[in-house]
Formats: structure tokens, sequence, C-alpha cells
């Protein structure tokens, strides 16, 4: 993500929902350190976060045997950093995680704000097929547009074909990898909603949150305090879109 300093520490960044770290490229530009993004590969299993974090971090030790390490976390990246972090100690490796307005509970917290209205999985997919294929882009305008177009095709296949044939343009993506990026998101999705962290970090952990978001928490440290023994908190102007649903 940024070419490398004569600083030797490294910050590992992880990937968004999405799939990719371009939404952290600012970020990054201002940072003093050796910048990697951490995004989303065809190899990655989507099973689990735990086999997720596993994944990640062999691609990590490619990079640095030993710690400290430093991680990021960002969105659904954020679910994952705190697990490889949970994994790195039970190495007995020293960690600092740096999480940016998201936790496990802030993440289904999202997703569900879209999905409880629906009833059937096949309405449940379109609306996050509509929400991918916008945010992808950042073009919240057409997320309405886009879930009207789909929502009444018979299942979830014809759904993801439509979507492609209809919008894959928008994101300069061809069809095909359109509906690998989408199909991919999906499985993000599950894998979000069905981890359940039984544990509290006791590495450094700095948790950025925004000042303005428009999913309401349940806690001012979105549920934080339940898998982690201390953390630094910093409030920022941070800008985050909703897509109207």
């Amino acid at each position: 993500m940024k070419e490398f300093t004569s600083n030797n520490k490294n910050l590992f960044m992880i990937h968004s929902i999405e799939g990719f770290t371009f939404f952290l490229n600012e970020i990054a530009s201002h940072l003093n350190c050796n910048v990697w993004g951490i995004q989303c590969a065809e190899d990655a299993p989507l099973i689990t976060i735990e086999q997720l974090a596993t994944h990640y971090l062999k691609e990590v030790h490619r990079i640095q045997a030993k710690g400290p390490y430093y991680i990021l976390g960002y969105s659904y990246g954020a679910t994952i950093a705190l697990e490889m972090v949970k994994q790195l100690e039970e190495q007995n490796e020293q960690c600092e995680l740096i999480m940016v307005d998201s936790s496990p509970d802030y993440t289904k917290g999202w997703i569900n704000s879209y999905i409880d209205k629906y009833t059937s999985d096949s309405e449940k997919h379109a609306v996050l097929l509509a929400y991918f294929s916008a945010s992808l882009k950042g073009n919240t305008t057409i997320y309405r547009q886009i879930l009207k177009e789909i929502i009444n095709e018979k299942d979830i296949k014809s759904q993801l074909i439509k979507c492609a044939e209809k919008f894959h343009f928008i994101n300069d993506l061809s069809k095909n990898e359109f509906i690998t990026a989408a199909s991919s998101f999906y499985k993000k999705v599950i894998t979000a909603l069905n981890y359940h962290p039984n544990f509290k970090l006791k590495s450094n952990i700095t948790f950025i949150k925004a000042e303005h978001n428009f999913i309401k928490a349940e806690n001012d440290d979105y549920g934080l305090q339940k898998v982690i023994y201390h953390f630094s908190y910093l409030i920022i102007d941070l800008i985050k879109y909703q897509l109207n649903n």
C-alpha cells in the first residue's frame, strides 16, 4: 500500500467487508511506517473468522517472522484483526491492535439493520447484494434501484446473475469478476454473523470511533469490553455513509 520507509515497523491493515483495502489508502499515506494491505484473495477460506485469521497470519509471517506486530482493522476487518491478535497472543507474541470504528457486535448490528425487516433468505441475499454493489463504488444513490431490480428474482443465483449483467460496469469489473467478488462478500457476511468471541485480549488496543454514525450501538464501546481488558479510546470526525434502506 505504501513505499517502504527507513522505519522498520510494519503495520498490517485488514480489509473491510468488500474485501479490499483501498478504503484505507488515505490513512496509509500519512503514516511513517511500512504499510501492508491484506485483501481477500480467491484462496481465502471464507468459512469462519478463525480460519480466515489463521490464513492471514500465514501471510503476515512471510513478511515478519516475530513480533511485535501492529495490526489495524477497519469495519469487518476489525473483527478479523481481533481474532488475529487473539491467535498471536496464544503464541506469546507481543501485539498492538487498532480497531477503526467497528467490533464484532457492531458489524453484526449493521448487517442486521439491513436484513432484519426481511423474512426469506432470498430477500436478505438481495439486500446484501444491492448493498455490496452500491458500496463498492461508494454510490449510495443506486442502492434502492439495484434492490428493486433483483429482489423478485426466483432464487439467489438468479439475483446474482441479473445483478452482474446490469450493474457490474459501475464497479469497473467484468461479469465474472463481479460474481466472484459478490459471492465472497456474502460468505464474509455469514462468517461475521457466526463469530462469537469468547476471550479477552491483553494486548495494547486503540479504539478509534466515529463521532457520528448511522448505526446506534448498544454501548459506546461497541461491546469491546467483553473481549478486551483495556483500551485507549479516540473519537474523531470519521465520515461514513449510509445506504438508505
